[in-house]
């Protein structure tokens, strides 16, 4: 059973933590769900298994299709994350579940609606360290002048156990600090990755999907791996989101 009012001190909303007045009917059950699976002892990603345990797992919600908060939120979100770089932050945005069953392409679809919704918004410009074409390696979705890497879980996902966490659609949003000694071929982020993957086939009963790869490895596009098919078909084609140019860096 979720204790409601610990429940309310981890919920982001417009430029609060733990400040939230009310919360909808359907999200204790869906976060419920949620962490039974984060906290299972097999679950694959143990890095936001430890985020569960370890109180750094933070959500917000949808209800219906009004996101106008997230912008806010997302911002108070990773101004949080940022200034507590020990902490393994991670964000969860819960939506409100359909009252029926939707196609994997209808939850695609609503991940984009909502990546290119605040990259629209964005306060900031995009970074001009960072590329803004999502074929080049080292692209990562940018919100507020922060990278992260951003990804979708559905109940459309029937065989990819490891991405069906709950009733509704969830994007989850990690600051790639929170890789920080793990990234690309160090010998810690092999070494994570060949953990992760072999715990990923055990339990979703099939091979990890092809486009999983390595950030910053020149085969590697981040944005193939936020919304998976529910099979091993390759990603095709390009990015959905439609990138605004940075504002050039300036010079003395």
């Amino acid at each position: 059973m979720i204790d409601i009012a610990e429940l309310k001190q981890h919920i982001v909303f417009q430029d609060t933590l733990g400040g939230v007045v009310r919360i909808p009917d359907w999200l204790p059950r869906s976060y419920e769900i949620f962490r039974a699976h984060l906290l299972h002892k097999a679950y694959p990603c143990y890095l936001g298994s430890a985020a569960e345990k370890q109180g750094d797992l933070l959500l917000t919600y949808i209800e219906g299709n009004d996101c106008e908060h997230l912008p806010n939120t997302l911002s108070t979100f990773l101004a949080f994350s940022a200034a507590h770089l020990e902490r393994l932050h991670l964000l969860s945005i819960f939506y409100e579940p359909e009252k029926e069953p939707q196609s994997h392409e209808y939850y695609a679809a609503r991940f984009w609606g909502l990546l290119q919704f605040l990259h629209d918004k964005d306060p900031q410009p995009w970074p001009a360290e960072y590329p803004t074409d999502p074929q080049d390696p080292l692209w990562e979705f940018t919100f507020d002048r922060t990278p992260a890497f951003v990804f979708a879980t559905a109940p459309s996902y029937q065989h990819r156990k490891s991405r069906n966490l709950g009733p509704g659609l969830i994007v989850l949003f990690q600051p790639r600090g929170v890789f920080r000694d793990i990234e690309g071929n160090t010998p810690a982020g092999m070494k994570t990755r060949k953990i992760i993957r072999g715990r990923l086939e055990a339990w979703d009963g099939m091979t990890p999907h092809p486009d999983l790869g390595s950030y910053g490895d020149p085969s590697n596009n981040e944005w193939k791996q936020y919304v998976l098919p529910d099979d091993n078909t390759q990603v095709l084609g390009t990015c959905p989101l439609t990138i605004k140019s940075p504002l050039p860096i300036e010079t003395q």
